[in-house]
């Protein structure tokens, strides 16, 4: 949660569907998401059964191309540490790439916080690796794990194959629904980039007020004789 914490609270505080003009100027535009259209029950399983999907990939994906272990020349073998950093090390690369497919406005600071979640854990990796051999203190089973782990192909190869099968079904279900199922959301996101007035897309691009009528206050009067 350390590694991967920066991201979701620089989407929730910076990531924007809409201009803030746009927003103004067309209220429709509040519709969807008065209709919890981004968020409902539907979703919600959606994206726990997407982690669910994902976690497998993750996991046995690298623990098929380990199958039959690793030896190195200086006669050490790979053990379920190696696999482990492994197997986290395209966790932290699919998180933060899965976090960039969920953006829909990119600014310096959502920049900062998915690549700089990366590299974090790779400096850490490396930090971590020569805490033993400097202090004697912390991680002895972690001394030289990077070097283990990177002097391997197999740990590349997985670092970009593992992320790209893992998020090549999303990839796919975003194509799908931005061309044939594209929300009001989408066509005005779509009409800002491509710099044209967004209003034509809109199915309403007038102020909803809602239809129900206001309420009559009925003043019950008492005279006193």
């Amino acid at each position: 949660m350390l590694m991967t914490a920066t991201p979701p609270i620089a989407m929730g505080l910076f990531d924007q569907n809409c201009t803030e003009q746009n927003r103004l100027r067309y209220p429709a535009l509040y519709r969807e998401t008065q209709k919890s259209a981004f968020f409902n029950h539907k979703i919600f399983w959606k994206w726990i059964s997407n982690a669910i999907i994902h976690s497998a990939i993750l996991f046995w994906l690298p623990m098929f191309s380990y199958d039959t272990g690793v030896v190195w020349k200086s006669g050490a073998n790979g053990d379920y540490l190696v696999v482990g950093n492994i197997v986290y090390s395209c966790v932290m690369v699919t998180v933060c790439l899965k976090a960039g497919l969920a953006v829909d406005s990119w600014n310096w600071l959502i920049h900062l916080s998915i690549w700089g979640s990366l590299a974090f854990w790779f400096v850490f990796l490396i930090v971590y690796s020569f805490a033993w051999p400097i202090g004697n203190f912390l991680a002895p089973n972690m001394a030289g794990m990077v070097i283990l782990v990177g002097t391997t192909p197999m740990f590349w190869t997985c670092l970009l194959l593992v992320p790209f099968t893992t998020l090549m079904p999303d990839i796919t279900l975003m194509a799908i629904n931005v061309t044939a199922f594209t929300s009001e959301t989408d066509k005005i996101r779509l009409a800002e980039h491509a710099r044209v007035d967004p209003g034509p897309y809109i199915s309403d691009s007038k102020p909803d007020y809602g239809s129900r009528a206001q309420p009559k206050i009925k003043i019950n009067r008492t005279i006193q004789i």
